[in-house]
């Protein structure tokens, strides 16, 4: 094969640079033809780590490009019962409510905002299983040190209360515990 030309060889070299930064150039294409999504994405990660003003800032920026991103608008609402904005929570969450009257966390969380933003036939009357589950899933690991923080004594009044039911004298008792959470009770 004959040798090849300045030109060829430019071009192999700059095609052999570019395709190191093809893979970047293919995510930025994807977020930008997915902004919502990678907005709250980003969101979620910044309201997982206690970033609330940004991640308020992503889900709206999410929100701009979508306003009906029912994902968006949950955190959103959530994000602001976090900061304490009752009245910018309850506005988000009624959006949801509105989109999808069956969205069970948005009309647990409305509720307990405002008791009277659902008919009496839609109130939820358990938490949701999946908000429970995110609760612990997030504190389970500071769940003990910050129910001693607050000076939590309910497994001592348990104990208490249990002891004077029974006979001290007799040490053969077999004790059921259900529910004792962390087992400060055990």
């Amino acid at each position: 094969t004959p040798p090849m030309s300045k030109w060829e060889t430019f071009i192999k070299n700059e095609l052999s640079f570019l395709t190191k930064y093809v893979p970047f150039f293919e995510e930025m294409l994807y977020k930008a033809r997915h902004i919502p999504e990678t907005n709250y994405e980003i969101g979620m990660r910044m309201a997982n780590a206690g970033n609330y003003p940004d991640a308020i800032f992503r889900l709206k920026l999410a929100l701009w490009f979508a306003p009906n991103h029912m994902q968006s608008l949950y955190l959103l609402g959530c994000c602001y019962i976090s900061q304490g904005n009752k009245v910018k929570a309850a506005a988000s969450l009624r959006r949801v409510v509105q989109l999808d009257p069956n969205h069970e966390n948005a009309n647990f969380m409305l509720a307990t905002l405002d008791p009277h933003a659902l008919p009496p036939e839609r109130q939820p009357t358990t938490m949701p299983t999946s908000i429970a589950l995110d609760y612990f899933s997030i504190n389970a690991a500071t769940y003990e040190a910050t129910e001693q923080e607050q000076s939590y004594r309910g497994h001592q009044l348990a104990d208490a209360a249990l002891w004077d039911l029974l006979d001290r004298r007799r040490t053969n008792y077999q004790v059921l515990e259900l529910g004792c959470g962390t087992g400060l009770c055990g």
